[in-house]
């Protein structure tokens, strides 16, 4: 999925939920998805509507994943026939509870390295990985007075 305004919400829900995220490039082919798909375990993928036919693809090689669900505005009235749709999740209010976490050895995310020395191989990043690199990016991220919101 490329960079949106959803994926902070995904994310959110998906740790909440005790799920562990798992980026990758939309720029993958079929047969590359469906390969990360099945190492990392995935059983959901967000995905834009651009990318929908080869997500689709990647899930025959993906026995994991059960659903798929398409973010962003939609072109075709076909896609909510292939996938679930993300503004219909958004309309929902299930009741929810969080899990506990582990921060020490829960993951939160685990992204891919490129693969240089290799295949690709994911990098297990725990909760507290991520609330250890927290007061980096807020240091880098101070406001300035010219900058615009």
């Amino acid at each position: 999925m490329p960079n949106s305004v959803d994926y902070t919400s995904i994310s959110f829900g998906t740790t909440l939920a005790g799920g562990i995220i798992s980026p990758t490039s939309n720029l993958f082919s079929s047969e590359e998805l469906g390969k990360r798909l099945n190492d990392s375990g995935s059983s959901i993928v967000f995905c834009t509507e651009a990318n929908l036919d080869t997500v689709l693809e990647a899930k025959k090689l993906a026995p994991k994943v059960k659903e798929v669900v398409t973010v962003g505005p939609l072109i075709s009235e076909f896609t909510a026939k292939k996938s679930i749709l993300y503004k219909d999740i958004r309309k929902t209010q299930p009741k929810f509870e969080g899990v506990h976490i582990n921060s020490d050895e829960d993951v939160f995310c685990l992204p891919y390295s490129s693969g240089t020395t290799g295949l690709p191989k994911g990098v297990v990043l725990t909760h507290r990985n991520m609330a250890t690199m927290l007061p980096n990016f807020t240091n880098m991220m101070k406001e300035h007075i010219h900058d615009m919101m």
